[in-house]
C-alpha cells in the first residue's frame, strides 16, 4: 500500500502517513503549477567525450576502501578497449584507459575522510586532491566507443584487477564541466565549500 506504516527517517522523527500525504500533495501542487505556467524543462546536453574531449569531472570522496569513482564503458561485461576510469587503488586516485594505460596520484584519499577529486582530460591527463595538482600524464587518447555508458561508483565485471571493482564509501556533489578548469578554478571549488553532509549525498 501506498501509506503502509510509519518509518522512521535518519534523524530519529517518525516519517507517518500524514506527513506522506502532505508530501504527496505538495508534489501535486507544484506539478500543477508547472503545467499552469507552462514550464519547459531545460534542454540536454550531451557529455563530452571522455578520450578526445575537453572537460572536468569534480566529486566528493569518503571511503576507507578502494573502488571505482566514475568509469565510461560498456553497459554490461569485461573491461574493453577504450573504455575509461577513474577509481581508487591502494588508497590512491588513478585513471585507466583500457589497453593504452594508467596514471597514478600520489595522495591517499582512503583515510575515511571528505577529499575533493578533480579530473581533466582529454591530454594531458590530469588528476587535483583537495585542490591540488597531484598527478598529470599524456595518455594516448582513446575516443568513446558507441554504447559506452557513464557509470558512477563500479565499472566493468572484471575492472579493477586487483581492487574494488565497486566503491566501498561515499560519493556527493558529482559535476561533469564541458571545459578544462584551471588549477585556480578547481583549488576555488574545493576551498568554497565544505565536504557534504545528510541529504546532499548521491549515494
Amino acid at each position: 500500500a501506498l501509506y503502509g506504516g510509519p518509518v522512521t527517517a535518519e534523524d530519529g522523527n517518525e516519517f507517518t502517513p500524514e506527513k506522506q500525504r502532505t508530501w504527496f500533495d505538495a508534489l501535486l501542487h507544484l506539478r500543477e503549477l508547472a503545467q499552469d505556467e507552462q514550464l519547459e524543462a531545460p534542454t540536454a546536453v550531451p557529455l563530452p567525450d571522455f578520450g578526445e574531449g575537453r572537460y572536468t569531472f569534480t566529486a566528493w570522496v569518503k571511503t576507507e576502501d578502494d573502488g571505482v569513482i566514475f568509469a565510461k564503458c560498456a553497459p554490461q561485461g569485461p573491461w574493453s578497449q577504450g573504455a575509461k576510469a577513474l577509481f581508487i587503488h591502494d588508497g590512491r586516485v588513478c585513471f585507466d584507459i583500457g589497453w593504452v594505460g594508467c596514471l597514478d596520484s600520489e595522495t591517499r584519499v582512503d583515510d575515511g575522510q571528505w577529499h575533493h577529486v578533480a579530473f581533466t582530460g582529454g591530454v594531458p591527463q590530469r588528476i587535483f586532491i583537495d585542490g591540488e595538482l597531484d598527478a598529470d600524464g599524456e595518455l594516448e587518447p582513446s575516443p568513446d566507443h558507441k554504447g559506452h555508458v557513464l557509470k558512477l561508483g563500479c565499472a566493468s565485471t572484471d575492472f579493477p584487477e586487483q581492487s574494488q571493482r565497486t566503491l566501498h564509501g561515499e560519493l556527493s556533489d558529482v559535476r561533469v564541466v564541458g571545459r578544462v578548469l584551471s588549477e585556480k578554478e578547481i583549488r576555488e571549488r574545493f576551498t568554497s565549500r565544505q565536504p557534504p553532509e545528510g541529504r546532499e549525498l548521491l549515494g
